[in-house]
């Protein structure tokens, strides 16, 4: 399991890189400050753990099952054995159907690479396996969630049935996670002009500086073009109807996605750091600007809730919640 220790690590060579090329102040200043600070207090990356309890089986062996594809969150893989167990429980569930723990942007690359290119590997992934040629339902967590909801957006081919984000970062982040407040410096630039980081920090992305509308427009090249908060992307909101359902899945007591509303596409109102609304008071929601309020309206998008940190859901939740509705 990687730590975020060792991921830092590797961010200050990938720094010292950038400041050997032509001077850039910030980059010389992140990198300065990097390589004196005390990463030994860093928490490990939070990751699912392996499953211990038995799953049940939901229906009986069959060939024509839809298959599922699982994707990892940040400093994560698809091999690490969290990921691999819980698509296990969805083939002990339903025997013959195809789960798959997808390997895109894993470990340290899912800091360093920009989100788009990770939306796009994931999509050569899922194209280059014949046994998803048909459709299959997308289970995203955390970081995984919002670059799934993107496929759909975007690709959708082939096709998205289901979509399930557990912990995903649906609505971005809007806060520094527990994890880096240790390294305040870091907090300190995000609460300036996080969208200066994104040539080094792909989650610089899907951060939305809620104090500041204007830069978050202008300055984020991917999460307003999903939301629909620059130009309403015609193609987007269609793929993103054509979904029988939507489930969203949020930890209460989240230390890692600020606020933990976003995992169910809540926010922080504009103009403030720490008022909350939740999904049907967002501004994309109201506009249906990407088509969420169309799902809603038919009853297709669904909200769950699991008590505990971030991925920290118990055997039973996900048994109970998740598998379910990968039926089919």
């Amino acid at each position: 399991m990687r730590t975020a220790l060792v991921a830092l690590g590797a961010l200050c060579a990938v720094l010292h890189a950038e400041a050997t090329s032509p001077a850039l102040g910030l980059r010389e200043r992140v990198l300065s400050r990097l390589m004196v600070a005390d990463f030994s207090k860093l928490p490990t990356v939070v990751q699912p753990r392996a499953q211990t309890e038995r799953v049940p089986l939901l229906q009986a062996r069959r060939s024509n099952f839809t298959p599922v594809v699982l994707m990892h969150g940040l400093g994560d893989a698809g091999s690490n054995p969290g990921m691999e167990q819980l698509a296990r429980t969805v083939s002990d569930a339903y025997p013959g159907k195809v789960s798959l723990a997808v390997n895109v942007s894993n470990g340290f690359l899912s800091y360093i690479t920009p989100m788009q290119a990770q939306v796009d590997e994931f999509a050569a992934t899922v194209r280059a396996d014949p046994r998803l040629a048909g459709g299959f339902d997308a289970v995203g967590l955390s970081q995984g969630g919002i670059i799934v909801r993107a496929y759909v957006e975007q690709y959708n081919d082939p096709p998205v049935r289901n979509l399930i984000g557990v912990s995903g970062v649906m609505n971005g982040v809007f806060n520094c996670p527990l994890m880096m407040q240790i390294i305040p410096f870091v907090c300190e630039i995000y609460e300036t002009d996080p969208y200066a980081l994104d040539f080094i920090l792909g989650f610089s992305e899907y951060f939305v500086l809620s104090q500041n509308k204007s830069l978050y427009l202008s300055g984020n090249p991917f999460l307003p073009a999903l939301n629909g908060q620059t130009t309403v992307n015609e193609t987007y909101k269609r793929n993103f109807e054509s979904l029988n359902s939507v489930t969203l899945g949020m930890a209460l007591n989240d230390t890692v996605v600020y606020p933990k509303e976003s995992e169910q596409f809540g926010g922080y109102a504009w103009g403030t750091k720490d008022t909350v609304f939740t999904m049907r008071q967002a501004d994309f929601y109201e506009s249906n600007s990407f088509g969420l309020r169309t799902l809603d309206e038919a009853g297709k998008v669904s909200m769950v809730q699991y008590e505990g940190d971030h991925l920290r859901f118990s055997d039973a939740w996900w048994n109970a919640n998740i598998l379910p509705r990968l039926a089919g």
